[in-house]
């Protein structure tokens, strides 16, 4: 993964992220990390705590490693150099208290060094928007990017949309009922609500985006246009 960064980094021009947990890792690896990171003259990391390894149900650290993203923010900001990243929660985090307890720990990880905040992806952009102005008010004084998913398959609502609960709003639930078996009618879907997401968040002023390609390139393709279209 490193040697990608760099490649990414070096030899294509690209600006780049890397993607960065807790997961199974010491503390002294993650230094070690850290510092082949920097090697590369990668200068942006989004510090996560990291879902569960696959086949686990429950997160487990590791005995000699990290609990939290906001220990990582501290480690990475520790080593100098970077842009930290964290993520941010619009419905609120699963393992959260309570709402307020959500945006509280948000403030904590941008005060303990976090350049900005990406969030998790939503359906509704009114679930972004009062989430915004939530950690505004709460202080959070860092850009707050929202993180878009267009809907490649049914299958990719089923597993993601309960791990973070995400609400499906009904128009999508009823379009991944209608377009069952039919990928490319589902890929245009999910193409074109994303980009409705994505010219009202842009009328909302909201400046940029993330978008959640996991791994696959044609619906992410496909926004760029219809977005670049409109």
């Amino acid at each position: 993964t490193i040697a990608i960064l760099g490649r990414i980094k070096n030899e294509l021009g690209i600006e780049a992220m890397a993607h960065f947990t807790c997961v199974g890792s010491t503390v002294e690896e993650l230094s070690d990390t850290l510092n082949a990171i920097i090697e590369t003259g990668v200068e942006n990391i989004i510090a996560l705590r990291g879902d569960p390894p696959k086949g686990e149900a429950a997160w487990r650290p590791h005995p000699d490693g990290l609990r939290y993203s906001i220990e990582l923010v501290r480690e990475a900001k520790a080593h100098g150099g970077f842009s930290i990243a964290v993520a941010g929660f619009p419905e609120t985090h699963p393992e959260a208290a309570s709402p307020e307890a959500d945006i509280a720990y948000l403030k904590e990880k941008v005060d303990a060094g976090a350049d900005a905040v990406v969030t998790q992806f939503f359906f509704d952009n009114a679930d972004f928007l009062r989430f915004r102005d939530r950690a505004v008010a709460a202080g959070v004084r860092v850009p707050i990017v929202p993180g878009i998913l267009p809907v490649k398959s049914a299958a990719w609502v089923r597993k993601f949309a309960p791990l973070c609960k995400a609400k499906v709003p009904a128009e999508l639930e009823a379009a991944r009922t209608r377009l069952a078996g039919d990928e490319a009618g589902t890929i245009r879907f999910g193409v074109e609500f994303a980009a409705h997401q994505l010219r009202g968040l842009l009328a909302a002023g909201i400046p940029g985006y993330h978008v959640y390609s996991l791994n696959d390139p044609r619906p992410l393709e496909a926004l760029l246009e219809a977005v670049g279209a409109a």
